[in-house]
Formats: structure tokens, C-alpha cells, sequence
């Protein structure tokens, strides 16, 4: 179960490290539908590369490629509606909103897998979006909410929640992590460039510098990200990978401070205390749960 919890964390972890590569690209005049299918396309050759060092095929039955191509739709439409929420919204505001991604998928599976409703869930999900908020949210922007920016980046929360849920639900002949990873990039590669071909903003990067922060983008946040985020929901299901996502604004606060000389407030401390608090709640809650019915006596 540790491992599942790893994983989880170097997911979100390494997500987090988006800004850090995407900022430098966007300031170098780099459209969004550019970005994100480079950051696909070089993950999936990169997973290729993978594959075939370690001798494992790249060909997967049919029937496992269509389902892979429909997680990768819903993986790449909310990487995509995701980004094009800031058009409307603060950043800050975005991200919050994107959080409620972690409701979605528990009341997924509560209503329609059964999977048991615990309180300790709910608690740690209830203060990492207090956390996020905390991190995220301006006193002056709060309540100044497009309607469309808001239904925008809900979609994007929403498409995440089914990409997490599917991943968790959909039954594969293929079991591994490296193969599934690679059509998951390869299909956010296709639908990614359809996307740029259809609003002409598709562009070739200018330099190489350029060529390795895209490089960059595509190994740590695309491949390591995804191969991490498939283990941990292997492991340790899909609704505490999701919680266990809170590590990412964590991950870019610490980001914006140390390289973007970004202040550290108050409120900054609050949002990172409660976020780790609450996966400590999760990592935690199993064990202590198993103390409960050791130490609990046996009905007369």
C-alpha cells in the first residue's frame, strides 16, 4: 500500500512542475494547443523508447486500443479545457475550481461501484480544497466568476474525474502500466494536433532551447506523471490517487517561490498545512482503522 501512496504523491508531485516548464514557453510566445501536443507527442515517443528497450510490444488488441482511445480523449479534453479556463478566470481561481475533481471521482464511485463512504475521505478532501483555496484564491477575486469560465474549467474537473475513474474501472487484457502510458500519451498526441490543426495555432518550437524545455515537459510531467498516476490507481484505487493530487499546488507554490520569486504569505502556510495534513489523513487512515478492530472487542 505504500508503494500505491508513492506513487500517488509522485504524481501530483510532478504535475506540479508544469508551470515550471510552460511559463518560460508561453513567454517565449509558444501557443497553449502547441504546447500541450508537443508535451504529448514527446511523451509518447519517449514511451516507445521504453518499450522497445525493454523488450516489451507495442502492439495491444484492438479492443484494449479503443478503450485507451477514449481515456485519452477524456485525459487530453481536460488537459485542454483546463488550460483555456484562464481565458475567463484568475489562475488562482482555475486551480481551485479544478480541485473539486476529487469530489467528482469519490461520488463516482460511491453511486455507481460502491465503494464505501468513509468520513476520513471526505475530511481530507474538504480541507485540501480549504487548502487550495487558501493557496489560490485573492480576497478581491473572490466571487468574480465567469459563468462560461466556470462551466469551462468544471468541464475540465469533470473529464479528469472519468480519465481517473476509467483507469481505475476499465478492464484491459493488458496489465502494463508502460503500455497503457504510451497509447495514453499517443491518443493525447492525435486529439491534441486535430485540436491545433482546427484553430491554426499549431507552430514549430524557435530554438532548441525551446526543443528541451518541451523535452523537459514531456518526460516529468507527461511520462513520469502518467506511469505514476497508473500505479498509484492500480494500487490504491482511484478516489485516494485522486486526494493524494492536493500534492500539486503544493508542488507549484514551492515552485513559485524558490524560481519565480513568488511570496510566501500566511495564507500560503495555511493552504500547505492543511493540503499536507490531509494527505497524512489518508496515508494514515487505513492503519488506524486496523488498530480500531484489533483493539475492538468481540460482540458477547
Amino acid at each position: 500500500m505504500w508503494q500505491g501512496f508513492a506513487c500517488g504523491l509522485a504524481s501530483s508531485a510532478s504535475f506540479g512542475l508544469i508551470p515550471l516548464f510552460t511559463l518560460p514557453l508561453i513567454a517565449w510566445g509558444m501557443g497553449t494547443p502547441s504546447i500541450l501536443f508537443y508535451r504529448f507527442c514527446i511523451s509518447s515517443l519517449l514511451m516507445a523508447v521504453v518499450l522497445v528497450a525493454t523488450r516489451r510490444p507495442l502492439l495491444i488488441p484492438l479492443r484494449d486500443i479503443a478503450r485507451l482511445g477514449l481515456l485519452g480523449l477524456f485525459y487530453a479534453s481536460a488537459a485542454i479545457t483546463f488550460f483555456y479556463g484562464f481565458y475567463y478566470m484568475d489562475s488562482g481561481v482555475v486551480a481551485t475550481l479544478q480541485f473539486v475533481c476529487p469530489v467528482f471521482v469519490v461520488l463516482f464511485m460511491i453511486l455507481f461501484f460502491h465503494e464505501k463512504a468513509r468520513a476520513t475521505t471526505f475530511l481530507a478532501m474538504i480541507m485540501c480544497i480549504v487548502g487550495v483555496g487558501f493557496l489560490s484564491l485573492k480576497p478581491e477575486g473572490v466571487g468574480l466568476v465567469s459563468l462560461l469560465g466556470l462551466a469551462i474549467v468544471l468541464l475540465s474537473a469533470l473529464l479528469n474525474a472519468l480519465y481517473i475513474t476509467g483507469i481505475q474501472i476499465t478492464r484491459l487484457s493488458v496489465t502494463s502500466g508502460l503500455s497503457i502510458t504510451f497509447y495514453l500519451m499517443l491518443f493525447g498526441a492525435l486529439y491534441t494536433l486535430l485540436f491545433a490543426l482546427a484553430t491554426g495555432s499549431l507552430a514549430l518550437p524557435a530554438s532548441a532551447q525551446q526543443w528541451g524545455t518541451l523535452a523537459l515537459l514531456g518526460a516529468i510531467t507527461g511520462v513520469f506523471s502518467t506511469l505514476m498516476l497508473v500505479a498509484g490507481v492500480k494500487r490504491i484505487g482511484s478516489t485516494i490517487t485522486s486526494v493524494l493530487g492536493a500534492m500539486e499546488p503544493v508542488t507549484a507554490l514551492v515552485v513559485g517561490v524558490w524560481v519565480f520569486g513568488e511570496a510566501f504569505t500566511w495564507r500560503s502556510f495555511c493552504g500547505a498545512g492543511l493540503i499536507i495534513s490531509a494527505v497524512l489523513i489518508i496515508m494514515l487512515a487505513p492503519y488506524w482503522q486496523k488498530k480500531r478492530a484489533a483493539h475492538k472487542l468481540p460482540a458477547a
